[in-house]
């Protein structure tokens, strides 16, 4: 009777452990691929400009289908939260932030502060924080930098990514910053980037 309830109960452990399956997964087809992002300013609230790639156009070896490679969505709302949970009234799919490669902050909003942006992205479980972080010179705004497309790179936030990892590995015109090095300067006594 003891070796039945004793089996039983193994069976039921084992059965627990090996069936529980992935409770919190996210389809690809549900999901839409950030990989670049832009803040700017509208009036007291921040406009955040999401580049999300099109994985159909990019793995087409043929011409494709006609539709571009990356396509921006902006959003305005007071939080950066609440701007990135709205993506879903322009887009369809959760926008799933984990493959970011470029935050481009602009010169307004670089001035106002920038520790509660970057403490934004550091705390939120989906990021990495092997990004690089620019800020938009003078009067040109973030989000227009992110939506300029070259000849030879048709996703604008790839085209940055790459350009600015060529430039400091083949003669050192431009330093690399990412969120874990801007972070750490940030948050350094004295620091002057609160």
């Amino acid at each position: 009777m003891l070796m039945k309830r004793l089996s039983s109960g193994l069976l039921v452990i084992l059965s627990v452990l090996l069936l529980s399956g992935c409770w919190d997964r996210w389809e690809l087809n549900e999901l839409s691929i950030i990989t670049g992002m832009a803040i700017d300013k509208s009036d007291d609230h921040y406009e955040l400009t999401m580049q999300s790639i099109n994985p159909a156009e990019i793995a087409s070896q043929e011409i494709g289908n006609g539709y571009a490679q990356a396509f921006n969505t902006t959003e305005v709302a007071p939080t950066i939260h609440e701007s990135l949970r709205k993506h879903v009234n322009k887009s369809p799919r959760r926008a799933f932030i984990s493959h970011l490669q470029v935050l481009v902050i602009s010169e307004e909003v670089a001035r106002e502060g920038i520790t509660s942006i970057l403490d934004f992205f550091y705390r939120d479980h989906e990021v990495r924080s092997d990004f690089f972080v620019l800020v938009a010179k003078d009067d040109q705004s973030a989000k227009e930098i992110m939506s300029i497309v070259t000849p030879l790179e048709n996703v604008p936030s790839q085209n940055i990514f790459d350009s600015l990892q060529y430039g400091a590995r083949s003669y050192g015109g431009t330093r690399i910053v990412t969120l874990d090095d801007l972070y750490q300067d940030a948050t350094a006594p004295g620091s002057n980037l609160h």
